[in-house]
């Protein structure tokens, strides 16, 4: 069970990452005693819906704003230089230039 007014993760429980950015599951699975998304839960498998487990597909928070933004999953990544989030195209042109950019100064170094 989780732990008191504590809302526990996929991630945080079974450490698993989504395929699209390799962070962790931000999907709740454990609710605080009382919380009143358990009922809904429940009430949602009871209907028919599958208990996310480690066998599910798993979001993160990019893949989160990517949903809720309509974009494809994968569009958003952090930059590996300074952390921050942008589209992956853009990720892909910084590292293009900074790999041009390492390459051209070591070129002149071994001039």
């Amino acid at each position: 069970m989780a732990k008191k007014n504590q809302v526990i993760t996929c991630g945080n429980k079974w450490k698993c990452k989504c395929e699209h950015h390799n962070l962790r599951c931000i999907i709740p699975i454990e609710f605080p005693q009382g919380d009143s998304r358990l009922a809904f839960v429940a009430e949602l498998q009871r209907l028919g819906a599958d208990k996310h487990d480690k066998e599910s597909d798993h979001r993160c928070d990019l893949c989160e704003s990517e949903r809720q933004e309509g974009r494809r999953a994968g569009y958003y990544q952090k930059d590996p230089r300074d952390g921050k989030v942008k589209p992956k195209l853009v990720v892909d042109k910084l590292e293009k230039e900074r790999e041009d950019k390492r390459k051209y100064k070591q070129s002149r170094r071994d001039s």
